[in-house]
Order: structure tokens, then sequence, then C-alpha cells
């Protein structure tokens, strides 16, 4: 994965938050978005493949990805993106 920041404890927490995601029961795949328009294709948001769509015993939900969480003035670090996408799988696929 690629990072915003060169911060070491900021990448760490990164690392931190995508394991995380990526240790949650509905996500199948946490994936990067990077922007093809800019020539250093700099990562720009993320976004999970769900395992909600077949996944009978946690309540499925039918959807087989979430809305992609991308940069933003309210989101302008990818660290923000990851937060916002943990919390939304959390809330919306807990499979209670």
């Amino acid at each position: 994965m690629k990072y915003d920041t060169e911060d070491v404890d900021l990448c760490s927490r990164m690392g931190d938050v995508a394991r995380a995601i990526q240790a949650l029961p509905a996500v199948s795949r946490l994936s990067q978005i990077h922007n093809c328009h800019v020539i250093s294709l700099k990562p720009t948001g993320f976004y999970v493949t769900l395992r909600c769509y077949k996944s009978e015993q946690h309540s499925g939900c039918g959807k087989q990805q979430e809305q992609p969480v991308l940069l933003s003035q309210n989101r302008p670090t990818l660290l923000a993106c990851l937060e916002e996408l943990r919390s939304w799988i959390e809330q919306n696929h807990s499979g209670d």
C-alpha cells in the first residue's frame, strides 16, 4: 500500500487500521484507489470487496462492494479515509 506521508508513526497507524479492516468478517479485500490522471499515480482513497453478498450466517446484505471513500475536504488524509471506511463497515456490516 502507498501512503500519503513518510511519517513513520502515521504510516504505522494506517497499517493498523488497514489490518483491522481486513480482519473484519464482512471484508474480503481492501483495495486502494489511485488517481490515474496524475503521473505519480498518488493514492486517493480505498474501497472494500465484501463477503456479505454470499454470507447467510451473517445476514448478508447483498452488496459486493461499498462505495469508495476518497480524499476530500472532510477526509484530507488516507488515514481519515481508512478510519471512515472502517467505521462504515462496522456500522453496516456487523452481522447483527
